[in-house]
Parts: structure tokens; sequence; C-alpha cells
């Protein structure tokens, strides 16, 4: 679950705002420095710690975006790469691990004991949906629709009077409280921040869940890291790691470039397209395939499209002869028309 927040966090930068982050897992590493040391040494309570963290990674996410000002793709993203190296290393040694605690204790909310562990998964299951349904409502907002329209044509966003700078800058910011947030959950989890649980390693291969689940969508996201999960759980040795890294990971964006969340989306369509057939419901979405389309003609006739109302009606014209007879004092007239 706290995989899948940092994943959905990355999936705010690099698949709606187009920016390419290798170090999304130093965001969290500092989220659970920050965390650890307030509720660790100043004993604050887990609803302050939490916020303050998640607010520590925005600040830190701000200024790594600050390069993303100069800096695109490949050079953006080793710059990210360069500061995850960089963090695991200020933990490692006495530069930040001198002021981590040796524990980290697990809050007390209202009538619930995290030191459960059964308890704790069902805290950091909230803190997942909460952070689905935050990304969502960001993804419906105008903020999402500005992130998607710099990704796709800056010089177009601009000159609908985007502000690239902010955008960015929100983009990482945003993307660095939901991952810094995700960090603080995993130094209570673990009760403990130890520098190997932030290695450049796991930058990319948080990076690498969620491409291959799908950068474009939240749920293609999540079925990536359950993907690495189960993985992980069922395949143990070189042919684990095989699956989990290079082997696996081309095998699958070679059938399915859109990722695994595309498979979902294509499921969902064929189900609706079905229903659609059976039931002679017209769906242009839907029956823009020409496969679809095809199988479509072999089956019952759809509902007839609606005719618009004030759509003007065509009247024929008919030719009428002109009479020879003349009548003193007319003028002669030429061929005459008649509707109706």
């Amino acid at each position: 679950f706290i995989d899948g927040m940092i994943v959905i966090s990355l999936v705010v930068l690099t698949g709606w705002g187009g920016q390419i982050s290798l170090g999304h897992y130093a965001l969290a590493a500092v989220g659970a420095f920050t965390a650890a040391v307030l509720a660790g040494q100043a004993h604050l309570p887990f609803l302050l710690a939490v916020p303050a963290a998640s607010l520590a990674g925005a600040a830190v996410a701000i200024v790594l975006g600050l390069t993303a000002l100069r800096l695109r793709g490949l050079y953006l993203a080793a710059t990210t790469l360069a500061f995850s190296v960089v963090m695991a290393v200020l933990l490692a040694h006495n530069y930040l691990g001198r002021y981590l605690p040796e524990h980290v204790g697990r809050p007390l909310l209202l009538f619930l004991k995290t030191d459960d562990n059964r308890a704790f998964y069902y805290l950091c299951l909230a803190a997942l949906a909460l952070t689905w349904w935050a990304a969502a409502g960001l993804r419906r907002s105008r903020t999402g629709r500005v992130l998607i329209a710099m990704r796709d044509n800056e010089r177009s966003a601009q000159a609908f009077g985007v502000n690239l700078v902010r955008t960015r800058l929100a983009a990482f910011a945003i993307s660095g409280f939901m991952a810094a947030s995700a960090g603080a959950l995993l130094a209570f989890h673990a009760r403990a921040v130890s520098a190997g649980a932030f290695t450049p390693d796991q930058s990319v291969q948080i990076f690498l869940t969620a491409i291959i689940g799908g950068l474009g969508s939240i749920q293609g996201a999540l079925l990536g890291a359950v993907y690495f999960a189960v993985v992980d759980f069922f395949v143990h040795g070189v042919v684990g790691q095989l699956l989990a890294s290079s082997i696996g990971v081309l095998v699958v964006l070679y059938v399915l470039p859109g990722g695994l969340g595309a498979l979902a989306y294509q499921g969902r369509d064929a189900v609706l397209r079905r229903v659609a057939i059976r039931r002679r419901i017209w769906v242009p979405s839907l029956f823009s395939d020409v496969a679809a389309a095809a199988g479509l003609t072999n089956r019952a006739p759809l509902a007839p499209r609606p005719q618009v109302a004030s759509e003007p009606r065509q009247v024929p014209a008919r030719y009428r002869q002109p009479s020879r007879i003349r009548t003193t004092g007319a003028s002669q007239s030429g061929p005459k028309w008649t509707y109706g």
C-alpha cells in the first residue's frame, strides 16, 4: 500500500506533468526522516508528524523542481537520480543519520492501536484510498487539465495563458507531498529509518512499477504495484528477479505497450461493447474500431440515431411550362417555378 502511494505520486508528476523522475523514493526518504525525528525526538503526535513530514517533502520537491525549469528529458532524469544517490549517502553517514532515533513508536489513533500489524494494515489501506481519491480529484480539476496540456504541448498551453513555471513547480510539490506522506507511514511501519530502505535502486524500481502499470492512469499504476507484489511473493530466486526487473518488464511492455492499465481498459470496453450490441444502443466511442463495427453488422440492427427536429426539410422544385396565350398589355415572363 505504501509503494502504491508513491507510484500514484509518480503518476501525477511523470504521467500527467511529463517530468521524468528517477529519484522519487528519495522524497519518501525525506518524509520518513522528518516523521522519525518529529515523532521520536520531538515526541509529536502522529497526526502532526505526518502532515509536517509531507510538507517537508513538498518543499524539497519544489527545490528539485527548480532544476526542471532548465532541464528536460534524460537530463532531468539523471538529475533526480543523482538526488536519490545524495539522499542515500546523507542517511547512511552521520550527516543526517545521527539525528535519527533508534525506535519510532506506532501511534494510538482514537480506539485503534496500530501496534498490531492488522490495525496498521487498515491504516495504510485508508491512506492509499485517500491518496487515490485526491489524485482522481486532481485529474478532474482544472489543475489536472493544465498538467495534461503542459505535457502534450507547452507552447499551446502557454498561448492559452498557462504559467508553465508555476504549473511545473505545482506538479513537483503535489507529487512530493504524496511521496513524503508515504515515507512517513513507512517510518512508522518499520519502527525505524535505515539508509538501506531508500537506495537509488528503489527509486528505479518505483519508476518501473509505474511504467509497467501505465503512467497515464491511477488504476494502471496500482496494477503495476500488484504485479511486482505478486512476483515477489510467489516467485523467488533468479527467476523472480528477472520477472521483476528486465525480462518481465520487457515482455509486458512488448505485449501491452500501454501497460497493464491498457489491458484493464480494453476488457472494460469489450464488456460494454457486448452489452451495447445486445441492447441495440449506439455508442460511437465503443464502435470506433473497424473489427467491432464489422461484428456489429452481423448482429441485430441498432436503434436508429435520433434526428434533430430543427433540421430544415428539403422541398423539391417543379418546373412548369409558360403559357403560350398572351394578354394585351401583359409583359412576357420567363419560365415559372412552383414549390410544393
